[in-house]
């Protein structure tokens, strides 16, 4: 295989992952996305998503944090 064909393949493998990495992103509100690199190429990508919740959105949300121990 040249050298070309091996920068070729190279990109195209760049390419995919990072096509991957923007996907995983682009939904993303909250979190992280993790890229995992073993012997030098990409071998896992691994999102995490959190949901905040924000006044009025949570279970206890009349309760203070004593009222709560009581």
């Amino acid at each position: 295989m040249s050298s070309t064909n091996l920068n070729n393949t190279a990109e195209t493998a760049a390419d995919l992952w990072l096509a991957a990495v923007k996907e995983e992103v682009a939904g993303l509100r909250f979190g992280t996305v993790q890229v995992i690199v073993h012997e030098g190429e990409v071998v896992q990508i691994e999102r995490v998503s959190r949901r905040r919740l924000g006044p009025g959105q949570s279970s206890n949300r009349n309760l203070s944090p004593r009222s709560a121990k009581n």
